[in-house]
């Protein structure tokens, strides 16, 4: 009953962790005083300056959930997902 509780939440975290890459997308940002809204600028900025660290704190969460037949894999996996408390960070600034 636990493994499935820690299993549902693992993927209910990963589906939003996904969803926020995604709608990073399309949030504005300011420049100076200036909202900036138009979408390809947002992208921009999004893929230059945190979607390299989104995904490689996303993704070992995704491969430990699909490889968890594999305990060596899933270990060394594991040790990355620490890096889920920077991101947690991020949401701060």
């Amino acid at each position: 009953k636990d493994f499935f509780f820690f299993f549902f939440l693992g993927w209910l975290v990963n589906m939003f962790w996904t969803l926020d890459i995604g709608l990073n997308f399309f949030t504005g940002y300011f420049e100076e005083t200036v909202v900036i809204t138009d979408w390809k600028k947002i992208a921009k900025h999004y893929v230059s300056r945190w979607f390299l660290f989104d995904m490689i704190v996303i993704l070992p969460d995704w491969a430990t959930l699909m490889l968890r037949t594999n305990v060596n894999i899933t270990n060394t996996l594991s040790a990355l997902r620490m890096m889920k408390v920077i991101r947690m960070l991020r949401l701060m600034r």
